[in-house]
């Protein structure tokens, strides 16, 4: 709260005040309520009285949900609260549904939307609502998000955190009647009040089409637009994050194009439409559209089984229908556009689609970890997270055993608690590579074959000489034309090549990160696969383990590397082989691997006989 109001003369402090009309005098100040009681009905009416000048100082509400109540959470909760806080706070617990048994439970939908109406007049036009959420996973956002909707507030952001923590995510919220996006703007670079019914206007959406203007949120759901919303948010999404990615990183996206394309709202409204009415059964389809056939399929259900009601409050059995809305449109069997894959993950099924994704996520945070532990100086390990944590959000929010194996592959523990030191040097990684191609070149003449080095690493140093130096004068430019003609263009960028025309050729790949989406994904892609073409992947062993991982948890990268024949070969596996006193291309084969063979030497005799 204090950062909203920090200035170039440093930070102010916060405090607290009880009167809401105080928040706008002097510093910062922080009004808090407990939802219970009249306490709604008082913060409206405070909110109501505000001037439009004290209203401008209300950029920022948090709010947290009311968990789903069940009889046994709610006995809990009674018990608990009566021994621990006493009488006059057990009178907070909503324990009637306890005492009979045809009481609903407190709806956790009507207690946001009351909470998002009473503090509505009092927003800023540019001030943000934000719901943090409890540790329930998607069913959570999806409540907070359909409240939202019902209320006449924007959804401008959306994302779950890793299961088990707290909170579990959060949803920013836009008030009605304020701003949605960039402000408009004068020639003057001044902002303007977006008008009633154009840009900016909370309460209007964005036709499709070149020519599409403004229309009103309101209008009548339609399954069929929600599946088109999804698709294409998933494919841009999965596009965005270069990797496949899993529902729970994908539905706060979703949720914000749903909110975008006005179909939030109206299956909200519908939604609460088809609970109070109860319509006759309609079948539940997702091939037509339709008036939130699922949300009448919600309501007869608690007509039919008033058991159910004990279980979850309308609002969370909408938001489970649209769930599964969501994930029935993902995992459609004639799905074009996305594909289920392993672990509950989703990934582009159209081949245009993949190459046009971005570098991978994982190769992302890779080289931002390894930039956050800078060159030397010890960091605290804390506050890479953090940095982590702010960098990747959204779709783009990392697993936690990718930001673990990260660290533990670039930064070893210092003196001092929770600190880390860099492993690497860029300068000395930097000569290492070209010493392993140069190492490469001499061994490929050693078992007399013909060598190639790229273009752009032949004018770098190898000890005393250039790289372009240890090359043959036959070898300078090379007639690969049996790779085919994209193939040949493409072998300028590998960095070392062994081959015998027309026989086979050997292409090696010297990196010293466990980043592949550039040689595997990329370059890798550009010359096709090949019975006379093996590939190598050239790693330090202290990218072994961050490797290991990568290949475990992504389908599309291992897919490929078999695909097109990739092998991995560690530097220090490489010396050894090019140590023997006679190397042989039939040697080679134990050492390879992560773990190569040649580590173990109650193996070598099945090789060396």
């Amino acid at each position: 709260m204090q950062a909203l109001d920090d200035g170039p003369y440093g930070a102010v402090q916060a405090r607290l005040a009880e009167p809401f009309d105080a928040v706008v005098d002097g510093p910062p100040m922080i009004s808090l309520r407990v939802g219970a009681g009249d306490a709604l009905e008082r913060l409206g009416a405070e909110a109501e009285a505000l001037a439009p000048a004290q209203r401008a100082r209300v950029r920022l509400v948090l709010s947290q949900p009311l968990p789903e109540w069940t009889p046994a959470r709610l006995a809990e909760a009674f018990v608990g609260t009566a021994w621990g806080l006493g009488s006059e706070a057990v009178r907070l617990v909503p324990f009637a549904p306890l005492l009979s048994a045809d009481a609903p439970p407190p709806s956790r939908g009507e207690a946001m939307r009351a909470a998002l109406d009473a503090v509505a007049p009092a927003m800023a036009p540019n001030g943000v609502g934000v719901i943090l959420l409890d540790a329930d996973g998607p069913p959570g956002l999806l409540v907070a998000g359909l409240a939202g909707a019902t209320a006449g507030w924007r959804v401008a952001g959306a994302r779950l955190a890793e299961p088990g923590r707290l909170p579990g995510g959060l949803v920013e919220m836009i008030p009605p009647g304020g701003r949605l996006g960039g402000a408009p703007r004068t020639r003057a670079n001044r902002a303007l009040s977006p008008a009633p019914g154009g840009t900016g206007d909370p309460a209007v959406i964005t036709t499709r089409g070149v020519f599409g203007g403004p229309v009103p949120i309101e209008g009548r759901f339609s399954v069929s637009e929600l599946n088109r919303v999804v698709t294409e948010t998933a494919v841009a999404a999965l596009q965005a994050r270069g990797e496949p990615a899993d529902g729970q990183h994908l539905l706060g996206e979703l949720l914000v194009a749903l909110d975008r394309s006005g179909q939030l709202r109206r299956y909200a409204v519908a939604a609460a439409r088809a609970t109070e009415t109860a319509p006759p059964p309609t079948p539940v389809t997702g091939a037509t559209a339709g008036d939130a056939p699922a949300a009448g399929e919600l309501a007869r259900r608690a007509a039919a089984d008033p058991a159910s009601r004990a279980i979850g409050d309308p609002a969370s059995r909408a938001a489970a229908d649209l769930l599964a809305l969501v994930e029935g449109e993902l995992a459609r069997a004639d799905q074009r556009k996305v594909a289920p894959s392993e672990g509950g993950r989703f990934w582009l099924r159209d081949p245009r689609d993949e190459a046009a994704a971005a570098v991978p996520l994982s190769d992302r945070l890779e080289w931002a970890i390894y930039s956050l532990l800078g060159a030397g100086a010890s960091v605290p390990e804390a506050a890479v997270r953090a940095r982590v944590e702010e960098m990747f959000v959204g779709p783009d929010a990392p697993d936690s055993w990718l930001v673990d194996a990260c660290l533990a592959s670039y930064g070893a523990p210092a003196r001092g608690d929770g600190r880390l030191v860099a492993l690497d040097d860029l300068q000395a990684r930097t000569h290492d590579h070209a010493a392993t191609i140069g190492l490469l070149a001499d061994l490929g003449h050693r078992l007399g074959v013909h060598v190639f080095i790229s273009p752009r690493e032949q004018g770098r140093r190898a000890g005393t000489a250039t790289l372009g130096a240890k090359l043959l004068p036959d070898e300078r430019n090379p007639a690969l034309g049996f790779l085919g003609r994209s193939g040949a263009n493409a072998l300028e960028q590998v960095d070392c090549c062994w081959y015998v025309r027309p026989r086979f050729a050997f292409l090696f790949e010297v990196e010293w990160t466990a980043m592949l989406g550039e040689p595997v994904l990329r370059r890798g892609r550009g010359i096709a696969a090949d019975e006379r073409l093996v590939r190598f992947l050239v790693v330090p062993p202290e990218r072994v383990e961050l490797l290991r991982r990568k290949l475990e948890h992504s389908p599309v990268l291992r897919a490929r590397m078999e695909a097109d024949n990739w092998h991995v070969l560690r530097m220090d596996a490489l010396r050894r082989f090019a140590a023997r006193p006679s190397p042989a291309l039939v040697e080679l084969e134990p050492y390879l691997g992560l773990d190569p063979v040649a580590d173990r030497p109650d193996q070598l005799p099945l090789f060396e006989a």
